[in-house]
């Protein structure tokens, strides 16, 4: 990629409110992927156009983290969220439980923890989805067992002690159960093995990684295409400075190797997704200012090319195919404005160049269209041509190829 990117990201709408946290899912079974947000959840139009059908009155400190699943076994997929405010901590986790009318009924989870994130899936084997909740405060994590029917009970387990910020369920091990992989704001992260029935090592048998510094952010990908998850977190920078991101990769042994930091500044969220096409998992860095795309080499290594997407308070990312072309696009949450949809776009491919009458003409392949430039204003060149018309109130737009 020595002449840069091929793609860039293309700013849909700012259609969301402000928030800390998003996630994808679908719905309503449409075949496309849905918006949550702390605003409400939004339908998408199978084109990256989303419309509201209902809404929440959370408001950015109360609630951090969302997981969809089918928790009642009825085919549609339910929300949990985990809410936390350190205005008040007696907040309490709720289900939203899908009623195929495009309507969710809330159902209160008693877990005043400050809870920050939450991960489901079935830890226990007995075929229904269970949640993970990382919490805050220094209080211990939760474990919450499904009964199949969407009643949960906690398991009594007492997970960590470090104010927990995120959490993934990922067989790390590949020996067929869920481990839990917690990033800590305060003390290292741990990965906590299951023995296959949900029962997880206590915090003195967990792989530890890291420093004391902690951690903001979390991700599990596999970044070395070996077909082991490895992960990769935002570490906290000392006494509150800047952060940097570090990848771990899974040696495939119960045992992780610290590989890689890059990026500096204030970050806050982290998405993974193929965004060139090329088969390996490349990284989105939400951060405090534009945010950043990294490139993975496919052995481990991600390398900047450049692309600077956004301007503002980036908190949290999810990456997917939001208008139906096959490659990842992104919304991204921000806590100083409207979350913005970003649309993964190719540049036009030139088809030929030459001298036409004393003007050069350039002709490209495919249909083309007008766009706003990902990196501030693109103009014509001047003395130039090509068989698509340029007006003077598009001069601050070029075309791509669609």
């Amino acid at each position: 990629m020595k002449g840069g990117p091929d793609f860039f990201f293309e700013e849909r709408f700012r259609s969301f409110d402000e928030s800390w946290s998003v996630t994808l899912e679908d719905i309503d079974l449409d075949g496309d992927l849905d918006a949550t947000v702390l605003s409400g959840v939004y339908l998408n139009d199978g084109k990256g156009v989303f419309t509201q059908i209902q809404k929440f009155r959370y408001r950015h400190y109360t609630s951090t983290g969302f997981a969809w699943g089918d928790f009642n076994q009825d085919t549609l997929p339910d929300l949990w969220i985990s809410q936390s405010s350190r205005l008040d901590p007696g907040f309490n986790d709720r289900i939203y439980f899908n009623q195929a009318n495009g309507e969710l009924d809330a159902k209160t989870i008693s877990s005043p923890d400050h809870s920050m994130d939450v991960a489901v899936g079935d830890v226990d084997g007995d075929g229904d989805l269970d949640a993970w909740v990382a919490t805050g405060l220094s209080n211990p994590d939760r474990l919450w067992l499904n009964d199949g029917q969407g009643r949960f009970t906690d398991s009594g387990q007492q997970l960590g002690h470090h104010e927990s910020v995120a959490v993934e369920l990922v067989d790390f091990d590949k020996d067929g159960d869920l481990d839990a992989w917690v990033a800590n704001s305060r003390g290292p992260s741990f990965i906590y093995e299951n023995d296959g029935h949900g029962k997880f090592d206590a915090q003195e048998n967990a792989f530890r990684f890291g420093t004391n510094e902690g951690a903001q952010a979390l991700v599990v990908t596999d970044i070395n295409s070996d077909g082991f998850p490895d992960g990769i977190v935002v570490r906290n920078g000392f006494r509150g400075g800047p952060g940097v991101v570090a990848t771990w990769v899974n040696l495939g042994n119960n045992e992780f190797r610290a590989y890689q930091i890059f990026s500096e500044g204030y970050i806050f969220g982290l998405g993974a997704g193929d965004f060139d096409g090329d088969g390996d998992s490349d990284l989105w860095v939400a951060k405090d200012g534009p945010d950043e795309i990294w490139m993975s080499d496919r052995f481990g290594r991600y390398f900047d090319i450049g692309l600077r997407v956004g301007d503002s308070r980036s908190m949290g990312v999810a990456i997917g195919d939001l208008d139906g072309d096959n490659d990842p696009d992104a919304i991204v949450a921000s806590a100083d404005g409207n979350s913005s949809v970003w649309i993964n776009r190719e540049f036009p491919e030139i088809q030929s160049i030459r001298n036409q009458n004393g003007f050069i003409e350039i002709r490209f392949k495919g249909r083309l269209y007008a766009g706003r430039s990902p990196k501030g204003r693109f103009f014509p060149v001047e003395g130039a041509s090509s068989p698509y018309r340029v007006s003077s109130e598009l001069s601050h737009q070029f075309f791509i190829a669609r």
